[in-house]
């Protein structure tokens, strides 16, 4: 799913769609991959395919770093230092 999700978003092999490939990603950090729940936080917290939501990109950058996925962690603490 995740890889699926990564072609719609470059539009590798398929006509580039970053809503489907937003779908896809998420579908794979609901299973509990680590990647894609980093993936679907970063989406989040920039608006790529879905609407911006900061509250739900720190939910997933959560999940994902509880799941050892460092970037997420990192990216927590940087959103933290910025609403300071």
């Amino acid at each position: 799913m995740n890889e699926v999700g990564s072609m719609y978003m470059g539009g590798t092999g398929v006509e580039k769609d970053e809503r489907a490939g937003f779908s896809w990603i998420k579908k794979a950090a609901e299973l509990k991959n680590p990647t894609a729940m980093a993936m679907t936080a970063r989406m989040y917290e920039l608006g790529i395919g879905t609407e911006q939501n900061i509250s739900e990109a720190l939910k997933w950058y959560v999940e994902a770093a509880n799941a050892g996925e460092e970037h997420a962690r990192q990216r927590i603490e940087m959103l933290f230092n910025e609403r300071r």
